[in-house]
């Protein structure tokens, strides 16, 4: 697979940005229906990519990072290399993200290995070891990865769309997890986001579900890559790596190569897993949900990434992270706010169902103040005295039942 010829117009699309530099570089590279050779199904899904670069140009990049963006193209596809162009004449909204056009020459013999069985291997052949890897370091060959500390690759498909506010949270889980005492790794992070929009399209519009899926999808889960030495030394830290089931099994895995993998919620979800209607895989995702958070109504897939980001229903949660199914022990969590004292514990990783937690506030082995059984894991005790301790009691809906006492505040 060889780069083709640059032409200058694409050249343009290529400059450096002109704000300070940045901590962070968010990574972020689409592959635009690869083998695909049908020039109907070409437009159909250029017709849902417009959507998909609409939503990235209007991405709001900190002031602290920078966003580049990587359409990858096969040469072959010029009618829709020149839209692209077109498209790309209107600049991002904002000036610290990049968008680019990188072309490559699919290899005349065909590719080598994979499963010929396999749709996702026939039409997306370059999402999959070795491809993948040697793509990456053909389209990122020429970076400048020494002027930033903190790298994070992260894909998406080329149907699918982020909302304006996703590149911000996608930044602030990956600073949170290096100061969350549940992120127990200082290396290479594998983080998944659980929190998802699905928009489901129909004949009347777009419903938009807003829930907390079993799975981690491509657009939402990535890498985070400290001072990184070179462009093939994170070649292998592909987004399509990190693998949608978060869970025990493949977090001893990823952590015997090193790497920290762990799953993420309680924040407003910014990816939007589109369902067109026509896709290949199963059109419900709804057997994927283990809680609903609201569902929101548009009239077109152009007003999916307009949606008010108040909007959105999302989980009343704070940001948390861990491994769904790890037996991990009760810990109540306690800290001063003046004369009053907030607790929270991490009542979302016990085990069981219908979980509510109930906060004791202790004085030696007396009781002074009680916050009783709530779905909540925050709470606050106010005028509380020095030299107090909070006990919990977790109980689930079989009665089931568990303690566990914080330290003196």
């Amino acid at each position: 697979m060889t780069k083709a010829g640059t032409r200058q117009d694409l050249e343009l699309l290529h400059r450096e940005p002109e704000a300070e530099p940045a901590y962070t570089l968010v990574i972020l590279d689409i592959l635009f229906c690869d083998y695909e050779q049908d020039a109907e199904i070409l437009d159909r899904y250029f017709a849902r990519f417009e959507h998909t670069l609409a939503s990235l140009q209007a991405q709001q990049v900190p002031d602290d990072a920078e966003l580049l963006v990587t359409i990858q193209i096969s040469s072959d596809k010029r009618p829709w290399i020149d839209r692209l162009l077109e498209l790309l004449r209107t600049p991002p909204a904002s000036s610290r993200t990049r968008i680019r056009i990188f072309e490559y020459e699919h290899p005349a013999e065909g590719y080598e290995g994979g499963d010929p069985e396999r749709v996702d291997w026939q039409k997306k052949p370059n999402l999959h070891s070795p491809y993948r890897e040697q793509m990456f370091r053909e389209t990122h060959r020429t970076l400048h990865l020494d002027r930033y500390p903190c790298v994070i690759r992260v894909g998406l498909d080329d149907d699918d769309l982020w909302m304006p506010w996703q590149t911000e949270t996608i930044c602030a889980i990956a600073s949170a997890a290096r100061f969350d005492p549940a992120v127990e790794h200082d290396g290479v992070l594998a983080l998944g986001m659980l929190d998802t929009l699905v928009g489901y399209a129909g004949d009347d519009g777009i419903d938009v579900d807003s829930a907390q899926l079993k799975r981690s999808l491509t657009g939402e889960k990535f890498h985070v890559i400290d001072h990184p030495e070179s462009v093939d030394a994170i070649a292998a830290f592909s987004p399509s790596a990190v693998p949608e089931r978060i869970d025990v099994e493949f977090h001893e895995r990823f952590a015997r190569r090193n790497i920290g993998l762990y799953a993420a919620g309680g924040y407003t979800p910014g990816f939007v897993y589109m369902r067109w209607g026509q896709n290949l895989s199963r059109q419900g995702k709804e057997y994927l949900e283990t809680k609903r958070f609201g569902r929101v109504h548009v009239d077109d897939p152009g007003s999916v990434a307009t949606i008010p980001r108040d909007d959105v229903p999302r989980d009343d949660r704070r940001l948390w992270f861990g491994v769904p199914g790890a037996a991990v022990p009760l810990k109540v969590s306690v800290r001063r706010l003046g004369n009053d004292v907030a607790v929270d514990s991490n009542l979302a990783f016990q085990p069981g169902k219908g979980l509510k937690v109930c906060y004791y506030l202790m004085r030696g082995t007396e009781r002074i103040a009680t916050r009783w059984y709530s779905t909540d894991s925050e709470a606050v005790f106010e005028e509380a005295p020095a030299g107090v301790t909070v006990r919990a009691y977790v109980r689930a809906a079989d009665g089931t039942t568990n303690r566990a006492e914080s330290e003196r505040v």
